[in-house]
């Protein structure tokens, strides 16, 4: 038997966690986790996640243990299959990696195709890979992929992709037909993140197309699903960012913006991989975006992108310079982006102004960035039904 079990169930123990309640965080009758304990039943990486995650382990016991478990234990393909998605789920990529590694060469054809999605993810957030690069490995491997397992998680990435390149108006529909794949899935573990994964890519597809009310609920779900999880993961990362972004464009929800947006850079730390380095950015981006809208707590702003410097000079008064460094990111770029052109706006008068305004209303319809459309949508004084009689 592992040695390992026998000290987690002296913690749980001092812990007060008692086979009952460990029972109900597996989702088994409390008989098999006897079984487990007593070595007569292999301990699942799911199970050992959890009970991890129950006792609190620092980051680097949980990496101890689990380098532990994938060393000495023989653990069943389906096991590492099961690792592969957990650690990627929660950040854990240099554990995930290892895994990968040994995995690519399995004589179990799953396990080499797991290793070959998860391969893609490990690179597209430790090494950096680009959007479009990312974006072309998935559409690929979805196209040949044999398991259900991850035809579901290539479809939810090709997904998000889509989604941060700006091609939201879709996505929402071609999501709603993973459900029914999920269902099919017969590892509860696996098909419990899963879960977790496609709900937040709907909150976060329901957001950008304005589906406010749709999006704020499926984020509250997750969090009060991971409530009992004080760790990292990736969908309890987005819940917080996307329920603080619905929240930027309503002055007597400030306070609540801010909040969940700072949660979510807690919850992000000091990134430890070029994807999360992004996100990190992102968010900061976000949070100043909010202090700068709503002209609150401007004396804290920390990280403040060149687009969002335009805006608060803007509003500051000092437009030429605002002009100008809008001018330096379309130079740079070759293009502004729907909202930077709002923002380009806003340095311009009468007509120019105006019909610079609608045409970044039209680049979030072209995008279905229905959200963010509310910042020129605003400025140019339109109410919901003069909005949708404009289109």
């Amino acid at each position: 038997m592992w040695k390992v079990l026998n000290v987690l169930e002296g913690e749980l123990y001092v812990a007060g966690i008692k086979k009952n309640k460990l029972a109900d965080y597996w989702g088994v009758k409390p008989a098999t986790v006897t079984k487990v304990f007593k070595g007569a039943n292999d301990i699942s990486f799911g199970y050992l996640s959890k009970t991890l995650i129950l006792l609190k382990k620092s980051l680097i016991s949980q990496a101890k243990i689990v380098n532990d478990y994938v060393t000495n234990t023989d653990p069943k393909p389906e096991n590492l299959r099961e690792a592969m998605e957990d650690l990627a789920i929660r950040g854990k990529f240099e554990l995930l990696k290892a895994i990968i590694d040994q995995e690519i060469h399995s004589d179990v054809a799953e396990n080499r195709e797991f290793a070959e999605v998860y391969e893609i993810i490990f690179r597209r957030y430790h090494d950096g890979l680009n959007a479009s690069a990312y974006f072309k490995l998935l559409r690929q491997k979805n196209k040949n992929v044999k398991t259900i397992e991850m035809e579901v998680l290539t479809e939810i990435l090709l997904c998000q992709a889509q989604y941060q390149s700006g091609n939201y108006k879709t996505l929402y529909e071609r999501l709603k037909s993973v459900s029914e794949k999920i269902n099919e899935i017969t590892n509860k573990f696996i098909k419990e993140c899963l879960l977790l994964r496609y709900k937040e890519a709907i909150a976060v597809t329901s957001l950008q197309g304005g589906e406010v009310v749709e999006s704020r609920s499926i984020c509250r779900d997750i969090l009060d699903e991971l409530e009992w999880d004080d760790f990292f993961s990736l969908p309890k990362l987005n819940a917080y960012l996307k329920i603080g972004e619905s929240l930027i464009f309503e002055p007597d929800n400030y306070d609540s913006a801010k909040f969940y947006l700072e949660k979510t850079l807690e919850l992000l730390g000091n990134p430890s991989c070029k994807g999360l380095e992004k996100k990190w950015k992102l968010v900061q981006q976000t949070l100043s975006f909010l202090k700068i809208h709503q002209q609150r707590d401007l004396n804290t702003l920390e990280f403040v992108h060149p687009s969002e410097k335009a805006y608060s000079m803007i509003l500051e008064g000092d437009v030429l310079g605002a002009k100008k460094i809008l001018l330096d990111l379309k130079e740079k770029n070759g293009e502004w982006t729907d909202i930077q052109t709002a923002y380009y706006a806003l340095t311009c008068e009468g007509e120019e102004r105006e019909s610079l305004l609608k045409k970044s209303l039209l680049m979030c319809q072209k995008s279905g960035n229905i959200h963010y459309s509310q910042l020129p949508k605003n400025i140019l004084g339109f109410n919901l039904k003069k909005w949708y009689n404009y289109l």
